[in-house]
C-alpha cells in the first residue's frame, strides 16, 4: 500500500494504492467517502482517453537543498503525454523542479513499492487524472531518484481546438 496526501487548488485528496489487490482507493475528506476503482477498470478509462506514449525526463540540476532534515538532490521532471479528446489532438505536460533524498528512511521500501507497482501493471495517479499505463517509467525514474521530498509541479495542456482551451483553463 501507499498513500499520498495532497493540495490541488486548496481541495485535498488522499489517494492509496492496493498493489496486491490491483486497487486505487481515493478518500474524500470532505464528504468521507472512498471511492474504490480496479486497475482494469483505470485501464479502460485510460483507453477512452486515447492516451498516447508517455515520455518522462528526470533530469539532475546538481543542487541540494535540506527538507525535513534530510540532504535531497534537486531534479527536473518533465512528463509529456498526447491524447485524443472529443476527436481533438491533446498533449499534457507537467514539468517542475522535484526534491529526492537516497539516504532518506524508507528509500528502500519506496524504491521496491515502486518496482512493484510498476510490475504489477500499476502507475501512481489518482484516478480522476486518468494516468497512463505505461507510466511505470516515471515511477521507476522517481524512485532511482530517492524518496520524494517535494515537488512543485505545473501542469498544461497544448494542442488545436476547443478542447485544450478549455482544460488549460482548469
Amino acid at each position: 500500500f501507499m498513500r499520498t496526501d495532497m493540495n490541488l487548488n486548496g481541495m485535498q485528496q488522499v489517494s492509496i494504492i492496493d498493489v496486491n489487490g490491483r486497487r486505487y482507493i481515493t478518500l474524500d475528506p470532505r464528504t468521507k467517502t472512498a471511492t474504490v476503482t480496479s486497475a482494469d477498470a483505470m485501464q479502460q478509462q485510460v483507453e477512452k482517453v486515447g492516451a498516447g506514449d508517455m515520455t518522462v525526463d528526470v533530469t539532475p540540476t546538481g543542487d541540494t537543498k535540506t527538507i525535513a532534515g534530510m540532504t535531497c538532490s534537486g531534479y527536473t521532471l518533465k512528463v509529456t503525454m498526447p491524447m485524443n479528446m472529443g476527436g481533438q489532438s491533446i498533449t499534457m505536460t507537467m514539468s517542475g523542479p522535484s526534491w529526492a533524498a537516497k539516504d532518506a528512511p524508507g528509500a528502500k521500501d519506496f524504491f521496491d513499492f515502486m518496482k512493484a507497482a510498476s510490475d504489477a501493471g500499476m502507475f501512481l495517479v489518482n484516478p480522476s487524472q486518468r494516468g497512463q499505463a505505461n507510466a511505470g517509467e516515471l515511477m521507476r525514474k522517481m524512485a532511482e531518484a530517492g524518496l520524494p521530498c517535494a515537488s512543485e509541479l505545473e501542469m498544461g495542456m497544448e494542442g488545436g481546438g476547443e478542447m485544450a482551451a478549455m482544460m488549460s483553463q482548469m
